[in-house]
């Protein structure tokens, strides 16, 4: 056993070795204000279709955020898959019984950024 008798710990990965995530800012186009629920299903299905079940574990894809009120949310990936992302959310055709589809917003590789507060109005 490693951990008799020498105190070594498990060391973190280094940066360079770490997999790079991006941060993909969403706006829900549609009649009504979809649940989270019903986002989560409708992107999840999405990317299920574009990408298949391998695609999108490969792809590290997650819903982090919805916000109902202001139908903004944030996705996040790996870098190299925003491409493959990008396709698939135009399979998007209904959330819930309504017609929709996902406007991509704001690509970043820092989540405060990808924010959906980031999106709303300026004010001047």
């Amino acid at each position: 056993d490693l951990s008799e008798g020498r105190g070594e710990t498990m060391r973190p990965y280094p940066s360079h070795m770490k997999e790079k995530r991006r941060y993909i800012v969403f706006e829900v186009v549609c009649k009504g204000k979809p649940s989270h629920s019903d986002v989560t299903k409708a992107v999840w299905d999405a990317a299920f279709r574009g990408l298949g079940s391998l695609g999108a574990a490969n792809a590290s894809f997650w819903l982090i955020d919805y916000d109902p009120g202001q139908k903004k949310g944030i996705l996040r990936a790996k870098n190299t898959k925003i491409s493959e992302i990008r396709a698939s959310m135009t399979l998007l055709d209904n959330i819930g019984s309504n017609t929709a589809f996902i406007r991509l917003r704001r690509f970043s590789w820092r989540k405060e950024r990808g924010s959906p507060k980031a999106l709303s109005p300026k004010k001047k």
